[in-house]
């Protein structure tokens, strides 16, 4: 029974996590999936395969939205998310937006997701790693694949403004204090703030994040893998 870890650090938490089964071996060897980001044939195809399906990307700042599966309460269908309109009005037209939904909300939700040559819905048009390649700036919260944006160097911003109600419901391994991968914002205006002064972006907690928790996800974890189950 072996399990793939990214990182030496991870490996407290996965035995919490197994009730410290010692018939476990880890495989520190980094993440297969995270191989895609140091490929660049792989995110190339990314960028080509948005501008086939949002041609009014061209040329401008792309942002990739993911927002995390919050109703408002049980019988809405409003989901609490950044409001995409009032992005448009402080961004202007040098930016778009790919919004990724979380499958769960798709279908009947009422925020407005789309703006003509704005804002598009990209769930299940594009897979979502390959939307991250296509980004130069990513924002999100708690959606699983948003803890490996850090590895693609790009801002990384997180909408985590609720994170104290989320792990009281999750009851997670870790608190999301620890595992804070990129910049908090507090709301849309603050995001579009920091957005139109991402030249100050400051790298130091992403790099801090993949120094912890992806220190092995360097382009070749198949392949560390593949040699580690030969050894077993």
């Amino acid at each position: 029974n072996a399990v793939q870890l990214p990182s030496e650090s991870c490996i407290d938490g996965f035995d919490k996590s197994y009730n410290g089964n010692t018939m476990l071996q880890y495989l520190v060897t980094g993440n297969c999936v995270t191989d895609l980001y140091f490929n660049e044939q792989y995110k190339e195809n990314a960028k080509k395969k948005l501008l086939e399906e949002f041609p009014e990307s061209a040329g401008k700042t792309v942002i990739c939205y993911v927002p995390y599966f919050r109703y408002r309460n049980e019988e809405s269908k409003y989901v609490n998310m950044m409001d995409i309109k009032l992005l448009q009005e402080k961004l202007g037209n040098d930016y778009v937006i790919l919004v990724n939904m979380h499958g769960d909300y798709v279908e009947g939700c009422t925020n407005l997701i789309e703006i003509d040559g704005f804002a598009k819905d990209m769930t299940g048009k594009m897979s979502i790693r390959a939307q991250f390649c296509a980004a130069d700036i990513i924002v999100g919260d708690y959606r699983d694949s948003m803890f490996e944006t850090p590895l693609l160097n790009v801002p990384v911003f997180m909408t985590n403004w609720d994170q104290d109600k989320f792990e009281m419901n999750r009851n997670t391994l870790y608190s999301m204090n620890e595992l804070q991968y990129g910049v908090s914002v507090k709301n849309t205006e603050d995001f579009a703030e920091k957005v139109m002064n991402i030249g100050n972006y400051d790298y130091g907690i992403s790099k801090m994040f993949v120094e912890k928790y992806l220190k092995n996800c360097d382009g070749h974890s198949a392949e560390k893998l593949f040699a580690g189950l030969a050894d077993l």
